[in-house]
Formats: structure tokens, sequence, C-alpha cells
């Protein structure tokens, strides 16, 4: 207990009340959000992992298939993204004999092999022989605690952008 205090002091916890969270950005629903705005918030936030309007990494899935969905419905998928998690963007890690650790969703599997696509886009093949480890999380590989980045207002410029403003 002393030292996941700590560790909570250092690190600054996340909430482990997903809906909490969620519902403390209800506010988002009444302000007017500035697509322009909501493009730099994508760029430093989501585009290492998702893909939106030819912009972005494919780790994640395409952004451009929640243009439709509800802003309560966006709040959801941002600040819980564990909630309903699509089996392919399943969060893996993969531990060498060498003790070396990648972390990632599986892209691809041989009997030789698997591919783990990371953060950023990268992909890095582990072969099976070299493979100590592999544990899936049952999570999504998006990381919670965005709300610790994000204002209500930073998030209402990303739903705008994300909802077809921007370049």
């Amino acid at each position: 207990p002393a030292v996941r205090e700590r560790a909570e002091r250092v690190f600054g916890a996340t909430n482990s009340d997903r809906a909490k969270i969620v519902k403390s950005f209800d506010s988002v629903n009444d302000l007017a959000g500035v697509a322009s705005r909501g493009q730099a918030i994508y760029q430093q936030n989501c585009a290492q992992c998702h893909r939106l309007r030819d912009e972005g990494n494919e780790v994640g899935p395409d952004l451009g298939g929640v243009v439709d969905k509800t802003i309560p419905q966006l709040l959801e998928a941002i600040f819980d993204p564990n909630r309903a998690v699509e089996s392919r963007y399943l969060s893996y890690t993969a531990v060498t004999k060498a003790g070396r650790e990648v972390s990632g969703i599986i892209t691809a599997e041989t009997p030789n092999s698997l591919t783990l696509k990371l953060p950023g886009g990268a992909e890095e093949t582990v072969l099976r022989s070299d493979l100590q480890s592999l544990t899936g999380s049952g999570l999504s590989l998006m990381p919670e605690g965005l709300e610790s980045a994000l204002k209500p207002q930073d998030v209402a410029d990303l739903i705008a952008f994300i909802k077809g403003g921007g370049s």
C-alpha cells in the first residue's frame, strides 16, 4: 500500500471510475468546438494511433467511422476506451527470452512468428523461438487518462474536427 500510494503521487494515478470521468465531460455537449484547434489536438493526442482523413497512423480504428456518433458516444470512446473493444484492437505484450518487451496489437501470425503493431504505427516481428511469453491484457491499446491532458473545450474542439471540420 505504501508503494502504491507513493506511485500515485509521483505518477498521478488515473481515476478508475471511467463512467464518472465521462460524466465530468458532459459540458462538452453545450460547447461550440473549433475544428482548427481540434486538428492540433488530434495531431498531438490521437494521430499516433488513429487515422482520419489521410492523417495519422493505422494502429487503432480509423476515426472516419465515428463521425456519425453522438457527443456522448464519442466521450465514452475517448475516456472509457475499454468499455467496447474489438478483438483486433486488444493489446498484447510479448517478452523475448532476452527480456525485451514489445507491446502492441497483433497484426499477423505465422507458425514461426508474430507481428505486433506499436503505437506510432511501427511494426515489430518476434520469432516464436525467441518468445518467452505473450500476454493479452484484454484491454485496448488506447491509454486511459486523457482527462488529465484535455479540458472540456479541448474535447469540443477535437470532436468538431473529427465530425468533419478542419483542413
